[in-house]
């Protein structure tokens, strides 16, 4: 059995910031003397917050209208503050369940160097940006730019993956990872899988994949798993679990389990990715799935599939 962890990919759908600073110049004019232009001492901070969710909005209670938004600094100090306000965008939820929130800072100090904003929970984390992006071009997150590269080195095409031990995933993934590029490129970030070997002598697996999605694959997911026996584990965002289900057997004892909340700072993520990353995977669904019978190999990555098609972002 290899824990076998992939990459991570900015966002999952599950929390898109988007902020922009403007400046406005200073001309000073004296008599017949070239105009000159002073910086600004602060700049304004706008933003967009965006949470998808295909039926009701659980697991994201500290994103609403009203919560309050926290611009940093490198040294976690709080620069403003500000709170976030309704920008519903009738147009993309026609549904009115997945409100867009909006919010705007108008006085940000300058030269901090990295910036970071904070919405919600302590858990969420921070995101950051250097100046220069802060009061330009913002802060965004692109949902699927890192599961694309996930879904490359799943199938050879790269040979770097952060947070795992080697150029290549392990022999066992081979029969697979085609399975796993797709649901990654489709909205799942998997940070551990295995596939079902049958129990003999005190030695088994149950095949089973762990990661971190957003709430419109995860609806997609049961909606594909209903009426199998597949088991889909979900943990809301910033959520604890201490459920635990062996999944592999080694020498008759239990040697592996899932469905424990897996933190991605507690690991190597946190070594091997900007913060910006660790603080999506804290905004994000984690969900566990298994096939309860031991061995087969067959119905998870068949169920996986079907699910990545359904999911896939339109081209």
């Amino acid at each position: 059995m290899t824990v076998q962890p992939k990459v991570l990919f900015l966002g999952i759908g599950a929390l898109v910031l988007i902020a922009v600073g403007s400046i406005v110049a200073v001309l000073l004019t004296s008599g017949d003397a070239k105009p000159a232009t002073t910086a600004p001492a602060t700049f304004a901070l706008r933003g967009t917050v965006v949470v998808n969710c295909p039926s009701t909005c659980s697991g994201y209670s500290d994103i609403t209208v009203g919560s309050q938004v926290e611009v940093l600094n490198q040294h976690n100090e709080v620069l403003a503050v500000g709170q976030l306000e309704s920008g519903y965008n009738p147009q993309k939820n026609t549904n009115g369940v997945s409100p867009d929130y909006v919010f705007m800072i108008p006085v940000v100090p300058r030269g901090q160097g990295l910036y970071g904003v904070h919405i919600g929970n302590a858990n969420r984390g921070v995101i950051w940006k250097p100046e220069s992006d802060a009061a330009t071009t913002g802060f965004q997150l692109i949902v699927a730019d890192l599961g694309e590269l996930a879904a490359k080195w799943l199938t050879g095409e790269i040979t770097y993956q952060p947070a795992y031990d080697g150029d290549r995933p392990d022999e066992e993934t081979n029969h697979f990872a085609q399975v796993l590029a797709e649901v990654n490129r489709a909205g799942y970030f998997t940070y551990f899988s295995q596939p079902g070997v049958a129990l003999t002598d005190g030695y088994g697996q149950r095949a089973a994949v762990a990661g971190w999605c957003n709430e419109d694959f995860l609806a997609t997911l049961k909606a594909v798993a209903y009426g199998t026996p597949v088991c889909v584990i979900s943990i809301p965002p910033a959520s604890a679990s201490e459920a635990q289900i062996v999944v592999t057997m080694d020498a008759g004892d239990e040697y592996t389990w899932i469905g424990q909340a897996y933190q991605p700072d507690d690991g190597n993520y946190s070594n091997d990715l900007h913060p910006t990353a660790v603080s999506t995977l804290h905004a994000s669904w984690q969900v566990h799935i298994f096939d309860p019978e031991w061995g087969r190999d067959d119905l998870l990555w068949r169920v996986l599939r079907i699910t990545a098609a359904h999911a896939a972002p339109a081209p």
